[in-house]
């Protein structure tokens, strides 16, 4: 079946018109007088042609992947030479690194990723900050290698990443390999079998973590993801998650789209297991992006493209199930470029098949639709490709059959300007005069409000009404004499249907000393033979008010004996302050023993 679809996408063997050869060390440059957008309308470059200008006809690209990262995107394919009817061909995975701002494709030799002999199709890719991962199929199990983004350079050796538990039944097919990257790992998941310990192997969603360091494995066989039936899985990476999505037919007769969500950190799935569409059509040929926050879910339910959001939080379904576009032949394809989504997809439409780009906002909802390219009929088998560079910076890829299978791509320069608001659906501003919080001494004057501002969406202003200032009805307002934490609130609204609503805390709080005196001198003289009689003292507190019973002193003074005595006194009011302690001396005298 695999020799059959491979040999269906090549021509009959024959002469290529082929164009003049570059030089070997010339850089090659895709993009053709393509402009920076300074609006909101898009600029696409012309066809740029990936093949070499010299490849022969019997010489096919088929399907595409593309990942982007530092200023370069790496696009790999699968590589058909069939150089003659009666000989098996070569199927091997090939890559160029293309350049961001111009297009050029950096290496003047294709980058040979897989070349070993056997049959290496499915390949997918993803980068991780330094490197890009390569994973593909070779007799039904998944290989990966990494690429060096700085000079296009394999470091590894095709490694073999479906490592699948010891069973009767030797290797396990494992199909349809996806990959995203955390930076610090990559997960590659797949299509595949488990045997579960009796009986026959079992269908599920497996995977593999590598790490991004070394391209090494980090688990000792390779993980089951869910134990379902999958049809061509989907990974992406956000937020601190991966969600991974795929259609199977699990409790309906006919396919739904699930997805998984993982714990990029501890590497754990995350429940609930998101069953995204149940409905009587199947539902197929999913992909999956990520905003940091939330996913973006595609998948394909009869001829027509559909989309839903799932929270990255819990797994929620965001939104209802809506149509992206009608007569769709191949998976469509989602990406998200810092600001939007954007999802590449073939279509049926005047009589013929055309590449379309469309723009989906973050919050959901479709966006503007793009014509990138007018392809051949025969072209319908492959899916496209697509990577952003940045917000509105794109690349297309897309294969044409006639006269050969050869890979295209179109830079897309789609840069969303806001148009400018209208003013009378913005909600109004209301500003607190003197700050959202205020720190008031207790004792200090009686609270005077500062007030609120405030102007709707266009800038006019409105009026503020005020609660609990003390100046309206609705409460007395904060107490200066007692402390605690008060609170004043405004509102305001606009002839729009708009309001909005503030709130001052006001804290009264008592942070100065109470004052201690005494009455009388602070040193005394005291005829012996009698009780010493203590003058008094006074302790006052500008929030507390009197404090004098509150007054402490140490000391005693004997009036039957003669000495020199000392008193001391000290305050602490309830907020904690503490007055300077004073003392008092008393001379007992002149005693007649």
């Amino acid at each position: 079946m695999l020799g059959a679809l491979i040999l269906g996408v090549l021509p009959a063997c024959g002469s290529t018109d082929g164009a003049e050869p570059v030089a070997a060390n010339e850089a090659r440059t895709l993009q053709s007088s393509t402009q920076a957008s300074t609006s909101s309308t898009p600029v696409v470059s012309p066809e740029l042609p990936l093949a070499d200008p010299y490849m022969p006809q019997w010489v096919g690209q088929i399907m595409p992947a593309v990942a982007a990262g530092n200023g370069l995107s790496l696009v790999v394919w699968t590589e058909v030479v069939n150089s003659s009817p009666s000989s098996s061909p070569s199927v091997n995975v090939i890559g160029a690194r293309v350049r961001a701002s111009d297009g050029a494709v950096l290496d003047t030799q294709r980058i040979a990723i897989a070349t070993t002999g056997s049959d290496e199709v499915f390949p997918a890719v993803a980068f991780d900050g330094t490197h890009f991962l390569v994973v593909w199929n070779a007799n039904a199990i998944v290989y990966g290698a990494r690429v060096r983004a700085s000079d296009g350079a394999v470091l590894d050796a095709p490694r073999k990443l479906s490592v699948i538990e010891p069973n009767p039944y030797g290797e396990l097919s494992h199909m349809y390999p996806s990959v995203a990257s955390d930076g610090t790992n990559y997960l590659v998941v797949w299509s595949g079998y488990y045997y579960p310990g009796s009986g026959v192997p079992r269908p599920a969603i497996r995977g593999a973590w590598v790490r991004a360091s070394d391209g090494q494995l980090v688990d000792t066989y390779s993980p089951i993801l869910a134990v379902q039936s999958g049809a061509k899985p989907r990974v992406t990476y956000g937020g601190g998650r991966y969600m991974v999505v795929w259609s199977g037919s699990h409790y309906t007769a006919s396919s739904e789209i699930w997805g998984l969500r993982l714990d990029a950190q501890t590497r754990q799935a995350l429940n609930p297991l998101v069953n995204i569409t149940s409905n009587s059509v199947d539902e197929d040929a999913p992909d999956v992006a990520s905003d940091g926050n939330n996913f973006l879910v595609t998948w394909k339910r009869g001829t027509s493209l559909q989309q839903t959001r799932v929270r990255g939080s819990d797994g929620a379904v965001l939104d209802a199930v809506s149509t992206v576009g009608q007569s769709l032949v191949q998976q469509g394809i989602v990406t998200f470029d810092g600001r939007d989504y954007r999802v590449a997809w073939l279509s049926t439409r005047d009589g013929g098949l055309k590449l379309f780009l469309t723009r989906i906002p973050a919050t959901g909802g479709a966006g503007a639709e793009l014509t990138i390219s007018a392809l051949d009929s025969s072209s319908q088998s492959h899916q496209p490709g697509i990577a952003a560079t940045g917000p509105g910076h794109l690349m297309a890829l897309y294969v044409k059959d006639a006269p050969s299978s050869r890979l295209f791509a179109r830079l897309v320069d789609d840069v969303q300007e806001d148009a400018p608001p209208d003013c009378t659906t913005l909600p109004p501003t209301l500003v607190i005069n003197g700050g959202a919080q205020q720190i008031l001494e207790c004792g200090s004057a009686p609270y005077s409000d500062a007030g609120a501002t405030a102007v709707d969406g266009c800038g006019n202003p409105l009026p503020v009404y005020a609660y609990n200032t003390g100046a309206d009805a609705s409460g007395p307002g904060p107490n200066t004499k007692a402390e605690g934490t008060y609170w004043v609130s405004y509102a305001t609204w606009d002839n729009h249907g708009h309001s909005l609503n503030a709130t001052r805390t006001v804290i009264v709080d008592d942070r100065v000393a109470p004052t201690l005196t005494l009455k009388g001198a602070t040193r005394m003289t005291h005829t012996c033979g009698s009780q010493w009689k203590e003058p008094g003292y006074t302790g006052t507190d500008g929030c507390y008010g009197d404090l004098t019973p509150q007054v402490r002193f140490s000391g005693d003074v004997n009036g039957w004996a003669a000495g020199t005595y000392t008193v001391t006194y000290t305050l602490t009011d309830s907020g904690g302050n503490s007055a300077t302690p004073v003392t008092r001396t008393v001379d007992v005298v002149n005693c007649p023993w």
